[in-house]
């Protein structure tokens, strides 16, 4: 009897005269050679309570130099503990997002315009006059490097706390405004326009009087930014939402040589057209590094997009991308601005929807006690002729799930719609050499495909599928 492998990374639908993507819900790929797949679909870790904050989160870091994981929740400035107890250390105005740096000496926060320092002991408003309206900042050898949208200026030297009107530059490769500004990892300051990259190194023989900062000649790049928070740094890289002028945005990979080269798919690019700077530029980007996996969160208003960089490197684009969600019902992946503590060796993320901190758990799939809802698709299988379908067995990894998971799957024959859904049991404990196969009478004329689900607490893994018709 004919077999045939279905595939589970990358699914698709066809739709509006158009072929498009389904992409993994609440399920990461996996590099691995797995019956001859290259690689199999993992549910993503779960979150475990770990904090009770001031607020909402607005943003977070870990200060190496103070050893001290930093938070700002609602209005408070909070220093976190290794066993989630959580400490006022002062009060941040505002209710955007907060940028953060850090010196020798000091944990810089940045709060509506306004520059907060943390000395470890006491926080202090930066009340200089020259100060301005900073958007955006960074440490480089020696100072804090700040923009307002227009000019890229620094404070003194020898006084963090200190601005000079003299040492102003502009980033002048283009006429657009500056909207961030970051150290790279050959020691240089990248400022990102809106249209335009520029890059920055420190001269110290010019006159002191003067900014520090000279343009490193022929390294400029004509891709802009979407805004200050849709740019993260990932595996000696910076990737961020922009655009090239006159094109519609996409994510950009730009390495350390100042080359931009897109990494985004043609459907993450359907998803990002269509809408206003003014609204991507609230988009805020941020990576982790955990089980040997370079990931990429975008956090848009209405959802949320995971892209794995170790996977995209070695199996191609088209197989790295998954949507996070929240709940069964809740489209907005709720765990935002993560931060890794050293010190416990976790990931703790900020909630977006609560007053708390959470610990990514990779023990489980629940979300604070909640069972995560996933899904997977199969591409379309274009058929020669007519196929009546015997079974269907799934490769997976059963008997670890505490409580029994069942897998919900329906069948598509146009590519557009699925059918009614049937349901068996996928994993029960202890159970591990069960075998996951089901019986099908249905038959398919020209295309099918398929749909899995399934709602657990526990971490499912899904390889592929086989099928065996006549």
């Amino acid at each position: 009897m004919p077999k045939l492998s279905l595939p589970l990374l990358q699914g698709a639908k066809q739709t509006d005269l158009d072929y498009r993507d389904l992409l993994p819900v609440n399920m990461m790929p996996v590099f691995k050679n797995i019956k001859g797949d290259q690689g199999y679909l993992l549910t993503v870790d779960g979150l475990e309570s770990f904090a009770e904050t001031s607020g909402v989160a607005r943003g977070g870091y870990y200060n190496e130099r103070f050893k001290k994981h930093f938070r700002v929740s609602g209005d408070k400035l909070e220093s976190i503990g290794t066993d989630g107890s959580v400490d006022v250390l002062g009060v941040i105005p505002g209710n955007g997002i907060c940028k953060f740096a850090s010196s020798f000496n000091t944990q810089a926060i940045l709060s509506d315009g306004r520059f907060f320092l943390y000395d470890n002991a006491t926080l202090r408003e930066v009340k200089s006059p020259n100060l301005g309206f900073p958007t955006d900042l960074t440490w480089f050898r020696g100072i804090y490097v700040l923009t307002d949208g227009e000019n890229i200026y620094q404070t003194d030297i020898t006084d963090e706390f200190s601005i000079s009107p003299l040492k102003y530059v502009t980033s002048e490769f283009s006429n657009d405004p500056t909207l961030a500004v970051r150290q790279t990892e050959n020691n240089q300051v990248v400022a990102f326009n809106s249209t335009s990259i520029e890059y920055f190194y420190f001269n110290p023989s010019v006159d002191v009087n003067v900014s520090v900062l000279t343009p490193v000649q022929g390294k400029s790049t004509k891709v802009g930014v979407a805004g200050s928070n849709c740019i993260a740094e990932m595996d000696g890289a910076y990737f961020c939402i922009g655009s090239r002028s006159g094109e519609e945005f996409k994510l950009f990979g730009v390495s350390g040589g100042g080359r931009a080269e897109a990494v985004s798919t043609r459907h993450v690019n359907q998803i990002l057209s269509g809408r206003s700077r003014s609204e991507l530029s609230g988009a805020v980007l941020e990576s982790r590094y955990s089980d040997s996996q370079h990931v990429l969160l975008i956090h848009l208003s209405d959802c949320t997009l995971a892209y794995n960089h170790t996977i995209a490197r070695k199996a191609g684009l088209e197989s790295a991308w998954s949507v996070l969600k929240s709940g069964q019902d809740n489209d907005v992946y709720r765990a935002k601005f993560g931060v890794f503590d050293p010190r416990i060796g976790e990931w703790i993320y900020g909630d977006i929807l609560e007053s708390k901190l959470g610990k990514l758990s990779s023990d489980i799939a629940s979300q604070y006690g909640e069972p995560t809802e996933c899904e997977c698709y199969t591409p379309i299988n274009y058929l020669n002729g007519n196929i009546v379908l015997q079974s269907v067995t799934f490769q997976t990894i059963p008997g670890f799930s505490e409580i029994d998971t069942k897998l919900i799957y329906s069948f598509t024959d146009n590519g557009v719609t699925f059918g009614n859904e049937s349901s068996f049991i996928v994993s029960e404990s202890d159970k591990y050499k069960k075998e996951i196969k089901l019986r099908s009478g249905g038959m398919f004329t020209s295309m099918m495909g398929m749909k899995m689900r399934f709602i657990s607490n526990s971490k499912q893994a899904l390889s592929g599928c086989e099928i065996e018709y006549r």
